[in-house]
């Protein structure tokens, strides 16, 4: 049977329209990737860069906690050390039992370059860190040639501000530990020509943190057992633990007793597990019974990796690392914290060592699965954006607690005279050190501008909510107003919002922000509903005799939604 001309016609039609088919197929996968790689590019990019805004918008100048030892009782000491000897001694002297040289050093950066030490330089230079560790881990990522839009959900998982890791000065030293471990690792892992940046980059992790020393074990992996290398690395952290611990503990001087009470071997077991679940805390909340289930998934899917691809011969020297570093991790901090009860593991101040073990076992799927992961990254994309949206809501609650408390706390102190709200777990030992470092010039707290809003004719709702309200303490005295106790909506539990002091005169209404009200200094307990409201009678701009006082509840946007005058 012959083809006419048509015949031919017909089938180069049939040609021409499948290949102008393969070529749109082909191009419209070409733009889709382009899209999913700017998508990725623009979270990746943006997602760490609003870390860091939420962050420094958070954060102010008044020390938390181990600040005042850390940051002012460290700048006293050493500024009064005359003598060169004198102030390296004090730079290496032990907090703990641990070494926090680093940090200390940024520390001096900040009083050397200022004049005095500012908190929020170091909560920014904290932030600048964590940018690094992204980095760190995309340079990782790029090393073992994994595209772009597989980084997402490392990013989804680092760059969230948390309330703990992301504003307070203090914690900058655990960040300094995990990037110097990382750099470790990164160096490590490219070739045994980089060993010497490998040993600085573990030399400066031990002397950022206790953690540190697991840098030196982590990168066994890729030395290898049986290689020089492998004699050389030993015989240098031998050489730094025993200089570590001569530095710590001179001859004839005892260890810090840190014991509080002795657990049984159940409570560190307990612990060991929850510490790897504790990621997922802004979703249950304080039910470590789900710690303990997210931990065991965890935990169990590691160890399946490792064993499966143990059998197959082929783990990879990166995923053996990260096995290595997480559960070294979690069993060093689970016998430093376990002491302080079930739980300790999962406190917000670990929460960047919390999610190591997660990002790890991500990079071990990523190596050794990465065609059964690309097809469901979507859905782990979208599962980490809604765990991000729970993080977020979470940790900007606690950083605007935190800053009100703050701010009170030291308005409470500058007011009254009285240091029972500051964030300090001796407060009175902390007046005194805040004392010393306004003296030696190294902080001036008297000159903190505290963030105690008074708003005139704030904006209500047309239609105010039902509240209540419990008085504790009433002081008028002649220089301030002082009132301490509980306000709450019907059925509502007043967490999230704002409770003001409100000064009601000829006709226009004054609302002062009230702090939280600390029920315990050592461990920042704060009580549910509680308020302090302070009102400095020496600034006031009105009659204070002709005032009727009350109190109001504003929403998180600050509006006032509920409203009581007092008799």
């Amino acid at each position: 049977m012959q083809v006419g001309d048509g015949g031919w016609s017909l089938m180069g039609f049939v040609y021409l329209h499948s290949k102008t088919r393969c070529n749109m197929k082909f191009t419209e996968m070409i733009r889709r990737n382009d899209f999913l790689d700017g998508a990725s590019l623009c979270l990746i990019l943006g997602l760490p860069l609003l870390m860091v805004g939420v962050s420094m918008y958070h954060v102010v100048n008044i020390p938390l906690l181990d600040d005042y030892g850390f940051v002012l009782s460290f700048l006293n000491d050493y500024v009064a050390a005359d003598t060169l000897g004198s102030k390296l001694q004090v730079l290496f002297s032990s907090s703990s039992n641990y070494l926090f040289v680093t940090f200390r050093v940024w520390v001096l950066i900040d009083v050397w370059l200022f004049g005095a030490v500012d908190f929020t330089h170091i909560v920014f230079v904290n932030n600048m860190v964590h940018l690094g560790i992204i980095y760190l881990f995309y340079l990782i990522w790029k090393k073992h040639e994994i595209s772009l839009p597989y980084f997402l959900p490392v990013v989804l998982i680092l760059a969230v501000p948390n309330f703990m890791t992301h504003t307070w000065p203090s914690y900058l030293s655990h960040v300094l530990a995990v990037f110097f471990t990382t750099a470790t690792i990164y160096f490590c892992s490219k070739s045994t020509r980089y060993l010497p940046l490998t040993a600085l980059a573990a030399l400066l992790a031990i002397l950022s943190s206790p953690v540190g020393i697991l840098a030196f074990m982590a990168v066994l992996p890729f030395i290898g057992l049986k290689s020089r290398h492998t004699a050389i690395w030993i015989g240098f952290f031998l050489f730094t633990i025993v200089l570590y611990l001569v530095i710590i503990w001179p001859p004839g001087q005892e260890l810090t007793d840190t014991t509080h009470s002795q657990r049984p071997l159940s409570v560190y077991a307990m612990n060991f597990v929850v510490f790897f679940g504790a990621l997922f805390k802004p979703i249950y909340q304080d039910m470590h019974v789900w710690a303990g289930i997210f931990g065991l998934g965890i935990c169990s899917i590691f160890l399946w990796m490792v064993a499966v691809q143990h059998r197959k011969g082929k783990v990879h020297a990166m995923v053996l690392a990260g096995f290595i570093f997480s559960f070294l991790l979690a069993l060093l901090i689970t016998l430093m914290r376990s002491r302080y009860g079930l739980g300790a593991t999962t406190s917000y101040r670990y929460r960047l060592y919390q999610s190591l073990p997660l990002i790890f076992i991500y990079i071990a799927l990523a190596i050794h699965y990465r065609r059964i992961l690309g097809q469901y990254l979507w859905v782990i994309c979208l599962l980490g954006m809604v765990f991000l949206g729970f993080r977020y809501v979470y940790n900007i609650e606690r950083m605007q607690e935190r800053n009100w408390q703050l701010n009170a706390g030291l308005h409470n102190l500058q007011v009254t005279g009285d240091p029972s709200q500051l964030s300090y777990r001796a407060p009175v030992a902390g007046v005194d050190i805040l004392k010393a470092a306004a003296t030696a010039g190294v902080y001036s707290f008297h000159e903190v501008q505290t963030a105690i809003s008074v708003t005139k004719n704030r904006g209500r709702m047309a239609q105010l909510q039902p509240m209540h309200y419990v008085l504790d303490k009433v002081e008028d005295a002649p220089e301030y107003y002082r009132i301490s106790g509980w306000a709450w909506l019907n059925h509502t539990e007043t967490q999230n919002h704002q409770i003001y002091v409100v000064v009601a005169v000829k006709g226009e209404r004054y609302y002062y922000r009230a702090g939280p009200l600390l029920n315990s200094n050592y461990l920042m307990k704060k009580s549910t509903g509680g308020f302090m409201g302070i009102i400095d009678k020496r600034k006031l701009s009105y009659d204070w005799v002709a005032a009727r006082l009350g109190i109001a509840i504003g929403s998180p946007s600050s509006r006032i939604i509920a409203e009581t005058m007092m008799p």
